[in-house]
């Protein structure tokens, strides 16, 4: 089907955005309540940064009897005042991290008129780690914890708990508990439609998404301080998956790293191994305004809060680490932007550099 035509087909309304809050029991008119371990396996909200979107969590537990540990929660960010894309943005955290770790992106992404959702999915130990030099595991591994369908040593996840199966009934429950919310326009079935589904991911999350990729004609991916699928030699030798014809066209592959990451010689090979290089050199976000001469390889050199352990490696995705502008916005939301809609085969639009001042009226 033609680009133009998919377009037509994915409208929603913002009513029906909004009903989605109340359907899920999620709405107070207080405020709002963050999940813990004590919480009910229902879906709840907290507060948005960004005026006018609304986040609600929803435990993965609850979407499916058959999943087992991380329990989530999933976070779900909706807009109601933008215009829906007809896209899905689903983000994979790094090694140990929930989806609530990345709340701004999420919050951009449905900005810019996505479906947004942070998923949860079985990721405590990194893909390094596990594989080391040996780099025939890291595509098993991959594969194992996107389907189940490959258990090794290196990874057992089963096909209930991977992230195919995860984000499939997440999915459903958003489509059963919202009936019109057009949730179930990106399932095919009982299957992910993941020709309507931008995977990204930061770290072991652009790893998984990379591969997804490669395994399934998605509408793009989005690789934040990613992919690390690599020897720990000079210089690193990229896995071969990486390098091998997948689903994904390559144009629609973009990445985005801090330039003092150290892992920024694995991530930059990784890219090379993609063909990111085919659409253009690295290319500084600092001080530019999008479009970045349409590269599809954004760095960044900016100081860091440096609050947890490796603080330019989760500066591009994770809250805490990503630094802000003066009136407190995330200073790479238009490098975020930028990368949506390359991905996203959207129009490009261009943007201003990070921390301009607004032109006076």
């Amino acid at each position: 089907m033609l680009q133009g035509d998919r377009r037509l087909r994915r409208v929603t309304s913002a009513a029906v955005v909004v009903a989605l809050c109340t359907a899920l029991a999620a709405c107070s008119s207080s405020g709002s309540t963050t999940a813990t371990s004590s919480t009910p396996r229902t879906a709840s909200t907290s507060s948005p940064s960004l005026a006018g979107v609304t986040l609600v969590q929803v435990p993965a537990g609850a979407t499916s009897s058959a999943i087992g540990a991380p329990d989530g929660p999933n976070l779900i960010a909706v807009d109601p005042s933008a215009r829906p894309n007809g896209e899905l943005f689903v983000f994979l955290p790094g090694t140990g991290g929930l989806p609530r770790c990345c709340q701004q992106l999420l919050e951009v992404a449905a900005t810019t008129g996505f479906a947004a959702i942070g998923l949860a999915y079985p990721n405590s130990v990194s893909a390094d780690r596990r594989c080391g030099n040996d780099l025939s595991c890291y595509e098993a591994v991959r594969r194992n914890e996107f389907d189940g369908s490959t258990p090794g040593p290196a990874s057992a996840v089963p096909p209930q708990n991977a992230i195919e199966s995860r984000l499939a009934s997440l999915l459903s429950y958003l489509a059963r508990a919202q009936p019109d919310g057009h949730w179930s326009r990106f399932l095919d079935g009982a299957r992910v439609d993941w020709s309507r589904v931008i995977i990204a991911g930061h770290s072991q999350g652009g790893g998984e998404a990379a591969y997804i990729g490669k395994a399934e004609a998605t509408e793009g991916v989005v690789l934040l301080s990613s992919v690390v699928d690599s020897t720990n030699t000079e210089p690193p030798v990229p896995a071969p998956y990486l390098a091998s014809p997948g689903r994904t066209p390559r144009d629609r592959y973009v990445g985005f790293d801090h330039t003092a990451d150290p892992f920024f010689t694995k991530i930059t090979a990784g890219w090379k191994a993609l063909g990111l290089n085919r659409f253009g050199p690295l290319t500084s976000v600092d001080g530019r305004s999008a479009p970045y001469g349409h590269t599809h390889q954004l760095t960044t050199s900016v100081g860091v809060p440096h609050v947890i352990v490796l603080p330019e490696h989760d500066s591009t995705a994770v809250d805490v680490e990503t630094p802000v502008c003066p009136d407190g916005a995330p200073r790479f939301v238009p490098a975020w932007r930028y990368l949506l809609q390359v991905a996203g085969g959207l129009r490009v639009t261009a943007s201003p550099a990070p921390c301009a001042p607004t032109p006076s009226p």
